[in-house]
C-alpha cells in the first residue's frame, strides 16, 4: 500500500482544504480576533479614561482659560500630528527596505530586468513574481497611510475627541 503524499494545503486545525473553501467566506475565529485585537482595547482605555481621569487629574481634565477644550487636548496634537510623521516616515523607510531586498532576490533568482522592474521612478513592481507581489503590499501600506493622512489629521483636530488618551 503507498502512502498518501503530504497535502501542502492541508491544515490540521481545519477539515477543509485551502482549495474547498469558499470564495468570499471568513472564518468566525479571523473576525473575533480582528475584533479583540482593534475594538476592544480602544474601547476599554475610552471606558477607563472617561471613569478614572477625571477624579485623579482634574487639572489635565480641565477646559484651558485660552481655548474651550481640555488642557490634555495638547496630547492629541502632538501624539496624532508628530507622531504619524513619524510612522509615515518609518514606513517610507519600509518601502525602501523592501524595494533593495526584492532586487536582491529577483537578481538572486536570475531575473535579468529586476533592476528595471523595482528601481525609481516605478512605484509598484511589474510582474507576478513572489517578489513582486510582496514589495507591493510593502508599497501600498505605505501609500495608503499617504492616502488617508491628512483626513485623519483634520478630523482629529476639528473637534476635541472626548476620550483624548485612547485617541
Amino acid at each position: 500500500e503507498l502512502a498518501a503524499p503530504s497535502d501542502p494545503y492541508r491544515s490540521t486545525s481545519h477539515t477543509l482544504t485551502v482549495c474547498e473553501r469558499k470564495p468570499g467566506v471568513v472564518e468566525m475565529s479571523v473576525i473575533v480576533s480582528f475584533l479583540a485585537k482593534n475594538f476592544i482595547p480602544p474601547t476599554v482605555l475610552c471606558v477607563l479614561e472617561r471613569l478614572y481621569l477625571p477624579k485623579f487629574l482634574p487639572s489635565l481634565t480641565a477646559l484651558s482659560p485660552l481655548l474651550p477644550v481640555p488642557k490634555l487636548y495638547g496630547s492629541v496634537i502632538l501624539i496624532n500630528v508628530i507622531g504619524s510623521a513619524f510612522f509615515t516616515v518609518f514606513l517610507g523607510v519600509k518601502v525602501g527596505g523592501a524595494r533593495k531586498a526584492a532586487i536582491e532576490k529577483a537578481k538572486k533568482e536570475g531575473d535579468p530586468d529586476a533592476e528595471a522592474r523595482f528601481s525609481y521612478p516605478k512605484m509598484y513592481a511589474e510582474g507576478f513574481s513572489a517578489e513582486a507581489k510582496q514589495f507591493n503590499c510593502v508599497q501600498r501600506a505605505h501609500q495608503h497611510t499617504l492616502e488617508t493622512y491628512t483626513s485623519m489629521i483634520a478630523m482629529s483636530l476639528v473637534r476635541p475627541p472626548r476620550c483624548l488618551y485612547a485617541t
